[in-house]
């Protein structure tokens, strides 16, 4: 199974990363699917081709690691009506009829051809529908879960973000209840999403449009329809709506603001969550990372809600959604003005810890000296790590330290390249041979490298509030955040073993170790040679222990 998931992630990820710039290309030189930004986040227009990219490493990465069955044959009929639909609009706009047109298809050729409907009414398990009744409401649902996403698509990287994370949540989902399809097509999502965001990121050079907010929408309705199904994971329609997050409380919110107004549901404004963040003086980067953050704690949520009854569910996300509701009614009502700050003037993070934090001078340097004095003791103390039955690591390690020997002495105009190359090798050698400690053969070891991992977890934490502060380019970007909290989502929800080592702790560790690298890169660019010079030492004394083992 693992096998079959890493070869749907690394498919996916490989082609949309490809398509999309070869798309994007391609759209510029022949005028297609360029339209101005209406949003008034960019001053030029725009490529929409994200959308395709999205679509074709999803469904290349699906069709042949999956059975052949309805299920499959449906999803693909309805993503492609999807796919169509929403090129067409991408190219010329449609009105909202006919996108509804395509949204109620795509969902019947699920819904009836899949077989693919909700069976139960949420905490009225005992009510029955008539025969036609749960079919038609499940392409309700459908169509509101696309929309819901689709309106989400309002900043660069807020819609591809969200999904990544609704996805990586429904994989964890799909694999706790052994649920083949679910499993592939929402890691299949994630891969996908990762290499369109890569370029999606503020400032966007590509935008996903109505083809890909209205297909990442439909397969993650489709998703939450099959998980709620009875012999496909039983799991309450609740835990599915607090995994798909912020998007369908912005949707309700939003129509309920515009009903209060006397508006028409389907006339685009600037009454979203994201809007509204911007309008009290946020930076666009910080409110894609608050809604990011919100959105991963009712991931959270989710979880912990897993084993509770229907009313306990649902009690939680009133309780949840009823506040953000409420702050669409105020401002449907004109309270709007009690948010917004002088013309000009920004409520922003960076400038509160200009202010507050970052005018101490010990802050703005011990923090990163801690931190690469901290990575210079754990390099040496790896290579004295107990080798015993990892024999099979040294050929890998010294291949890959060579490209520091030649940065060093050979190329040293690539030297930066080559050496950030072997930090990120060596961490990884490092990590794996640590994880190989076990508690009962070596305490202190086993503390001390725990103990050294949390103690540099709270200085990257400082460092890059500091970088934030100084406004530094930083090579940490709004995409980061999603795909860390999904790898170490499906990392430790899972306990996934490879060889008696948890692939949650690696994967947190791995992290945490390549965040401290950009951070002490980023302001020691003059000094890198020091960390080239200390592999080439771990090298050898690598080797030294291998001898004596």
């Amino acid at each position: 199974m693992e096998v079959r998931l890493f070869a749907t992630f690394s498919i996916a990820l490989v082609l949309s990363i490809s398509a999309t710039p070869l798309l994007c290309m391609l759209s510029k030189r022949y005028g297609l699917f360029i339209q101005a930004d209406t949003r008034g986040v960019h001053d030029v227009p725009v490529s929409r081709v994200g959308g395709i990219a999205i679509a074709l490493g999803i469904l290349t990465s699906i069709i042949f690691l999956l059975p052949q069955d309805k299920t499959l044959l449906a999803y693909i009929c309805g993503a492609l009506i999807i796919l169509v639909a929403g090129v067409w609009d991408d190219l010329s706009p449609l009105g909202y009829k006919a996108k509804f047109a395509g949204q109620l298809l795509a969902s019947a050729t699920v819904v009836y051809g899949g077989n693919i409907t909700l069976e139960r009414l949420p905490m009225l398990a005992e009510v029955f529908l008539p025969q036609w009744g749960m079919p038609l409401l499940t392409m309700v649902f459908f169509i509101g879960v696309i929309n819901a996403v689709n309106l989400s698509d309002g900043l660069d990287g807020l819609a591809g973000g969200l999904c990544l994370l609704s996805a990586g949540g429904f994989a964890t989902l799909g694999y706790m209840a052994g649920n083949g399809f679910v499993t592939v097509v929402a890691i299949a999502m994630v891969g996908a999403i990762s290499g369109f965001l890569r370029f999606n990121t503020h400032p966007a050079n590509v935008f996903m449009g109505d083809t890909g907010s209205q297909l990442l929408g439909f397969s993650l309705c489709m998703l939450v329809v099959i998980l709620t199904q009875s012999t496909m994971g039983d799991y309450s329609l609740g835990i599915s709506l607090f995994i798909l997050g912020l998007p369908i409380i912005d949707m309700l919110g939003v129509i309920l603001q515009r009903t209060i107004n006397r508006q028409s549901p389907f006339l685009a404004d600037r009454n979203h969550i994201h809007y509204k963040l911007l309008t009290i003086g946020f930076y666009h980067n910080e409110s894609v990372v608050m809604v990011y953050f919100v959105h991963a704690l009712m991931l959270c949520v989710a979880y912990l809600l897993m084993s509770e009854g229907e009313w306990a569910i649902w009690s939680v996300y009133t309780l949840v959604a009823l506040p953000v509701l409420l702050c669409f009614v105020l401002s449907g009502l004109g309270f709007t003005h009690v948010c917004r700050l002088k013309r000009g003037t920004k409520l922003s993070f960076f400038r509160i810890l200009q202010r507050n934090i970052i005018s101490r001078r010990w802050l703005r340097e011990k923090p990163f000296q801690f931190l690469e004095g901290g990575l210079y003791i754990f390099f040496l103390l790896s290579a004295f790590i107990p080798l015993k039955g990892a024999g099979g690591i040294m050929p890998a390690a010294a291949v890959l330290f060579v490209p520091v020997v030649m940065g060093v002495s050979l190329f040293r105009s690539a030297a930066p390249l080559l050496i950030r190359f072997g930090l990120y090798a060596a961490s990884t050698v490092a990590v794996y041979l640590g994880a190989r400690v076990a508690v009962d053969s070596n305490v202190f070891l086993y503390l001390s490298i725990n103990f050294f991992f949390v103690l540099t977890a709270i200085l990257v934490i400082v460092g890059t509030l500091v970088q934030i502060a100084e406004e530094r380019l930083l090579r940490i970007t709004s995409l980061d955040y999603p795909i860390i909290i999904v790898i170490l989502l499906l990392s430790t929800l899972l306990k996934i073993n490879v060889g008696g080592i948890e692939i949650g702790s690696l994967a947190a560790k791995l992290i945490i170790l390549f965040m401290a690298y950009e951070l002490i890169l980023h302001r020691i660019a003059t000094r890198i040679y020091r960390f080239g010079y200390l592999l080439i030492a771990v090298l050898v004394l690598l080797v030294a222990n291998q001898w004596m083992v």
